[in-house]
Parts: C-alpha cells; structure tokens; sequence
C-alpha cells in the first residue's frame, strides 16, 4: 500500500496500533529505564567514495559512544581535521570532503573550500534513487574564502547523488557533484517511518522531526527525519534521552547523551563543552531549559537521595556553563514537606518499582533567573517557582483541587478553573508562552488524561474515571488531549482556551507548536501527528519496528546551525 493517501484505512489502522502497541506499555516502560545505563558499541565510518575520505581513528581508542563524546578524542579528531585541511589545496571543484569526521552526525560530510571571490551562499541538492531530493542551504562556519560547513540529509546505506551549487556575491555560480554511500544504519530505526497522509490542504511546517528518546532502538539515536518520513540524520547517544535539542548564543546545539551528561555541539559536529553531573551526585531526568547566561537548569534524581529514601526525580539543578560546576536549585522534599508525609506509595506502575516518586518533575520552562515553571506528573500540576536566584519557592499550583486537599502547600497558591473543564492529568511537555506582563501568560501541554499516580493511595480516582477523563489502565485506548491554558495570576485563574483530542499515551509524549500547526508525540505508541490550527491532522509518522516507545519529537530549523 502507499505511504501516501491512506485516510480511509486510518481508522482501521490506528486501532490496531493502539491495541497492538499499548498492550506491550507495562513492559515498554519497565524496560525503557534498563536501557539508561546500558552501553552502545560504535561502528567507525569507512569512506566509500572516491571524492570522500575519512580521518584515521586508530590512535584513538574508540570503542563505544562514551568515547566519541570524549572532549580530548575530540580535540585530537580537530588537529587532525585542522591538518588535513592546511596539506589540501581544496577548491569548488575539488573539494576537501570528510565523512563523519567527529563521529557525531552519522549521515553527514565535513565540506571545505577556498575561493578566490567572495562567497554569498552555497546550495546543495541530495538525489537518492526513489527518495524525494533534499535541498538546503548550508550554514558558513568559515570565512566568505574560506568556505566549511557540515552537510546532512544522506540517506544511510544508499547512493546519493550530492550537487552543490556556490554563488558568488557577484552573481556568478560554480558546482561540484559527487557520489558518496554512508555506512548503513545500526539503529534499527530504518531508512522511513511509516507515513499516513490525510486530505488537508495545510502544508507541513518547515524543518526536521527530532525523534528523542526511542528506548527500544538497537542503538539510541537522535533521528532527524525530513516531512516524507525519511531519515536524515542520527546523532549517536550513550543511552537515556537527549530530551530536547537546544541551541546557545555562539550556535552551538545542546543535548542530554546520557543519564548523566550533557554536551555542546558546534555547527561541525565537534564537541566543544562537556557536563558530568554524576559526580556532583545527581542523576538527569527528563529536561532541562537554558538560561540568559548559558547554564544549564535540569531535572534531576539526587543520587544519594534515592538510595537512602527512595526518592526520585524531585531535585532542580544548575550547571555552570562555563565551569561545569553543579549547584541545587531546588529539593521539593523540602519544598512540599507534607506532601511527602501523605504520599506514602511506591511506585508500581514504572520501571522504578519501589521508589518514591513524590512529584515526578518532567518538564521545566526558563522564565528569568528568578523564575521557573515545571510539570509534576505525579501530582498532575503545574508550578511556578520563584525566588530561583536565592531561596526557591512554590509560588502557584494549577491542579484540580481534589489533589491537593489536605495538603499544606507551604504557601503556594491554588489557581482556580475558569470554567467547566478537566484539569490536566499526568501532563508532559508544558511550554510557557509570555502575556502582556508577568501575571498574563499561555501554558500549552500534552494532557496524557492519565489516573496513574502510584504515590496517592489515599486518593479515590473514581470520579475522575467514572467521568471518562483519566484511566489507571497502562493497555487502555482512551483519548489524551492536547491542552492550552490562559493564566491570569493577578485574578487567581486559569481557563481552557483550546483543546483537541490525540492517540492516548499513559506516560511520556510531547507536543510543540509550529506557527499555526501542532506536533504531537503520542510516545507509548511511536506516533507523531502535525495537526492544523483547527486540531485536524495533515501527517501522521510511526515508527516501523514491533515495540514503539518514542519519549519526545521535537521539529527544528536549525537555521545558523545545519542551515
């Protein structure tokens, strides 16, 4: 059948990935976290083409991922790089070309030049046979003669055909093709997801599909897919999610490669910064945001935490951009002391089976230094944190109110419904959009409309079931929500502006607006849909292997980066 035009079989077919798929979530999600720590081999690349070489790693001892991401294998990778580059007297039509070589961008080549004219942009077409042709514009992280970029959009395991046009600010043009096979896959993503179009004139935003976080891969990747479902582009990790994809003041991309570090990427693929919170104490979970400074503000699990309480995925840390240096923002155990009194479960749902998992922080928003909102799936709420700089506090919940009755908030507000309306139940990837002034604002999620919440056993989630609005059931085929908020916290309120329905996922999943579209993740079944203004859906993508477990999809540009 063709990937194309399938809308009358969608109905059909979605019910059976949503049966097929969610009756394997208990295992998916009790596995998913097995593979945190788990340690992925890395295959060296190996030139196959005449026009494009490859460095020599055999000094360098690369045997896994963790090695790629070394900041001194990488320092040496650029001197070598740095060499070739100064022995080569690359021109257009003879260009120095490298696959992979920082190992880090396995569908790519390193491009360079030197001119005699003054360079205004350089073009490139990828041609794979039966694969629709990819066209960018590469970004210059050389000099208007001395041109060097990094080329993506490869099909792995093909031929592609690869034409770059250089034009020159005189108007005048010049090209240089070449032929060039990248090794193929061992992620077991594929070359295409699954692709189901619908009969909507809306077209789908520019940009690239980031798949973060498919636990279930042979190798953990970051795929970069195009708008037709092809993938082009992996960016290795060492295990866990990279959680989202972020990019600092010098074009320099951000990302999680494991559970416990984070690193900088510049715009040639090399590392340049390299963050280890384990040995401060800290495990990552789920997210974190930058700030005006370029630090890092995560969620995390603190180590010794949970092996002397259980507790875990409570703590906000901040990472010293410059040092690497770990401070604690935030402990909601001390936050919320009479919440952990009364939320006496264990966890029983999850792969943390026995943890106490108080409030399960999964999202976080970077307002300003003194200002913080985070997701507690948990306690399906949303909070604002204040005073950050100094002495953090909780200063609103948005939460149905039955969740917190009886609860000392420690002062934090309880905002109230504007409205006849469900609040949010086991939220994720809650984005803060600015107002007219600080108490104004928009907050837009992906509302799970889940009734799991292991640690409230004193809480009686019948009504909320009755009602249709939550299920406790891991295989149950009800609705998630896409969810967006108006606050008003000057009146104490927050109203429901927009909502639609999308494929129910218990945990994880994300959701992000592009222009006057959406993108919704419904993880726990590998599916992502851009819908239109109206919540109607223009493309659905699925991943193709047996098990689907898809964290995040996040869409970029990546303008000034890539492009």
């Amino acid at each position: 059948m063709s990937k194309k035009n399938k809308q009358r079989s969608i109905f059909i077919g979605v019910a059976a990935i949503l049966v097929l798929a969610l009756v394997s979530i208990t295992v998916l999600v009790q596995n998913s976290k097995a593979t945190e720590t788990k340690e992925e081999a890395y295959v060296l690349p190996v030139a196959s083409s005449q026009d494009v070489t490859e460095l020599d790693y055999s000094n360098y001892e690369i045997d896994s991922v963790s090695d790629v991401y070394n900041p001194d294998i990488q320092s040496q990778i650029q001197e070598q790089l740095s060499e070739l580059e100064a022995a080569t007297q690359a021109t257009v039509t003879d260009p120095l070309l490298v696959s992979n070589p920082y190992l880090t961008n396995r569908n790519s080549i390193y491009v360079n030049f030197k001119t005699t004219k003054e360079i205004a942009d350089v073009s490139y077409t990828v041609k794979t046979a039966n694969i629709p042709n990819f066209s960018e514009t590469l970004v210059n992280s050389g000099t208007t003669t001395n041109f060097e970029s990094q080329l993506i959009g490869l099909i792995a395991g093909e031929e592609n055909q690869v034409s770059l046009t250089v034009t020159y600010t005189d108007g005048t043009t010049e090209l240089k093709s070449f032929t060039y096979t990248p090794q193929a896959s061992n992620s077991g993503l594929g070359t295409q997801l699954d692709v189901t179009t619908y009969d909507n004139p809306t077209e789908l935003s520019n940009g690239l599909y980031a798949l973060i976080g498919d636990s279930t891969l042979e190798n953990r990747v970051i795929a970069l897919v195009d708008n037709e479902g092809y993938v082009r582009n992996e960016i290795p990790l060492v295990n866990y999610n990279s959680m989202r994809l972020s990019f600092d003041s010098d074009n320099n991309m951000v990302f999680a490669i494991s559970n416990y570090s984070l690193v900088k990427m510049n715009q040639l693929g090399q590392v340049v910064a390299k963050y280890n919170v384990k040995d401060a104490g800290y495990l990552l979970h789920h997210d974190y945001a930058l700030d005006d400074e370029g630090n890092l503000i995560a969620l995390a699990t603190s180590i010794q935490a949970k092996a002397e309480n259980d507790y875990v995925e409570d703590r906000v840390i901040k990472i010293d951009g410059e040092t690497g240096a770990v401070t604690e923002i935030a402990n909601f155990a001390d936050l919320l002391p009479d919440l952990y009194e009364k939320a006496t479960g264990k966890v029983v749902s999850t792969a943390e089976k026995g943890a106490r998992d108080i409030v399960h922080i999964n999202t976080i928003q970077y307002i300003n230094d003194d200002e913080l909102i985070l997701s507690s799936r948990e306690t399906s709420s949303i909070m604002k944190l204040t005073d950050v700089s100094t002495s953090a506090q909780i200063s609103t919940i948005i939460s149905d109110s039955d969740f917190w009755d009886g609860i000392d908030t420690n002062g934090a507000a309880l905002l109230q419904k504007e409205g006849d309306f469900t609040s949010q139940l086991g939220q994720h990837s809650v984005t803060y959009e600015a107002g007219a002034d600080d108490e104004h604002y928009t907050l837009y999620m992906f509302n799970n409309n889940s009734a799991v919440m292991d640690s409230r056993t004193d809480l009686d989630m019948t009504p909320y079931l009755e009602a249709g609005a939550g299920t406790t059931d891991l295989t149950s085929t009800e609705n998630s929500y896409y969810y967006e908020y108006e606050v008003d916290e000057s009146a104490g309120t927050y109203k429901l502006v927009k909502e639609f329905s999308v494929p129910y996922s218990t945990f994880i999943s994300s959701v992000q607006k592009l222009g006057s579209n959406y993108l919704v993740d419904s993880g726990q079944v590998a599916t992502f849909t851009e819908y239109d203004e109206n919540g109607a859906p223009i493309a659905t993508f699925t991943t193709t292997g047996e098990e689907k477990f898809l964290y995040r999809v996040y869409k970029y540009e990546f303008s000034g980066y890539y492009f």
